[in-house]
């Protein structure tokens, strides 16, 4: 492997915060991006057991919240927000890290590091703020606060993935960039510096991936030719058979304690399964370690189909609180396009009274096609809430339906429809789809506006 130091390989020793934060530091500083990538890999290099310490600095979910700071400057000084001097526009960041002396004696590790300031949210015995910033010199304290409140990684993720590219000669940037979405970075640079990452992703029994994502569908017609629904309530997890023994990991690939399955563990294999432990699909096994590729009616144990965009109306419309429901390509692999599953629909907004006040014919559609103007009550006045597209074939036959044209006509007087909609934003249906004319219901049967803004979700 080209490329790789002869330096020393640190096993089994957490990676001092010092040491951590002063290469961050020169590298962000370098003259050039090929000198930060040397800085970086060299310092991995040395520690490549503990990689994984090194990107948890770095990257991931905030820790703390703002407010969780001024809360422990109340307690600890009992200063109050506007008296401490980084409200007046001051960056949050450098200010605290202004608070720690230039340089401390000893360091801490950076497990204990993270530890230390995610304390600072506990309610019951929080440590003091003060002893928190003299556990830390200002360059460390630049750092750690840096990650806990979540700001911009201080190296971007690409840069980190092309200083390991760039020193090995096995990997492309591409390669390692996908793999660092469905495995953890820190997971992904160890067995590449070690040359034992797969040149293709994967799924192998002991190793944690990340599960795919599924981004949201906005529409009422099925995305796929053959589209499989699953409906998740309740957390995902992966369950990993390795040599008789089971270990659990959540969809963002972090182990899970407590959590049991049924499934037959004498052979080593790889299932999703659901909150109660129930095999969803099948992932690997060992007769077919490529089972997650393979069509979902082999790897699914009850495989679901919808048939159209009505049977996925019902579908939507029937699911409960806490529920969505995923709709997946059920000739495609669990993982493609570069980590996507799918597409998912949440629970929505449905069967809602609304006025249908004006008509309007489409132009320039294949076949004619209706808009109808939607309006709630506020108070006593009609307001617009949205437009719904109906195919002409399928309007109800009623009075108001028979006079169109191609700008619009008013629907005088208005008459009640019941609607769903995908979305709620600024007040607006999005998506609004007529379920039916509902002729028990009268003007002032319509919906409020100001029901319709309490479920303004915006855009999701």
């Amino acid at each position: 492997m080209e490329g790789k130091p002869q330096g020393r390989i640190v096993s089994g020793q957490s990676v001092r915060l010092d040491e951590a934060a002063s290469t961050i530091l020169a590298a962000i500083t370098a003259d050039s991006a090929r000198e930060t990538e040397k800085i970086l890999f060299d310092f991995l290099s040395e520690n490549i057991d503990e990689v994984s310490e090194f990107v948890s600095l770095l990257y991931g979910k905030y820790i703390l919240r703002p407010e969780h700071i001024m809360s422990a400057l109340h307690r600890s000084i009992g200063m109050f927000p506007e008296e401490f001097e980084l409200v007046d526009g001051e960056p949050l960041v450098p200010s605290l890290a202004s608070e720690s002396p230039p340089e401390v004696e000893g360091s801490m590790s950076i497990p204990e590091a993270l530890d230390l300031v995610a304390a600072l949210k506990d309610m019951q015995s929080p440590p003091d703020i003060r002893a928190v910033f003299k556990k830390m010199g200002r360059p460390d304290a630049l750092v750690l606060w840096n990650r806990a409140l979540g700001e911009k990684p201080l190296i971007p993720k690409y840069r980190m993935t092309r200083a390991f590219a760039h020193h090995l000669e096995d990997y492309t940037p591409q390669r390692l960039r996908l793999a660092c979405a469905v495995e953890d970075m820190g997971t992904v640079l160890r067995r590449a510096y070690h040359g034992i990452l797969p040149h293709k992703f994967h799924i192998e029994p002991g190793y944690a991936f990340k599960g795919p994502s599924y981004k949201q569908w906005r529409y009422w017609s099925v995305p796929f030719e053959n589209t499989h629904y699953d409906i998740v309530s309740g957390p995902r997890h992966f369950a990993h058979s390795v040599q008789g023994r089971v270990l659990v990991f959540d969809r963002a690939g972090e182990p899970v304690k407590g959590v049991t399955s049924s499934f037959d563990t004498s052979a080593d294999c790889v299932v999703e399964i659901d909150h109660s432990g129930e095999v969803i699909e099948w992932l690997h096994t060992a007769d077919d370690p490529d089972m997650w590729m393979r069509e979902r009616e082999e790897r699914a144990v009850n495989p679901t189909t919808i048939k159209d965009g009505d049977h996925l109306r019902a579908l939507a419309q029937s699911l409960q609180e806490g529920e969505q429901m995923r709709l997946i390509d059920g000739d495609r692999a669990y993982f493609h396009s570069q980590h996507v599953g799918g597409f998912i629909m949440p629970r929505r907004v449905f069967e809602m009274p609304l006025l249908i006040t004006a008509t309007r014919l489409q132009k320039n559609r294949e076949e004619d096609w209706v808009d109808l103007r939607i309006e709630a009550l506020d108070g006593f006045d009609p307001v617009k809430v949205g437009i719904a597209n109906v195919q002409r074939s399928r309007l109800p036959v009623v009075e108001a339906f028979h006079h169109l044209a191609h700008s619009w006509v008013d629907v005088d007087p208005p008459i009640i429809g019941q609607f769903h909609a995908l979305n709620i934003e600024e007040g607006t249906l999005k998506g609004a789809y007529l379920v039916r004319i509902d002729t028990s219901l009268g003007f002032s049967d319509a919906m409020q506006y100001s029901d319709i803004l309490e479920r303004d979700h915006g855009p999701e």
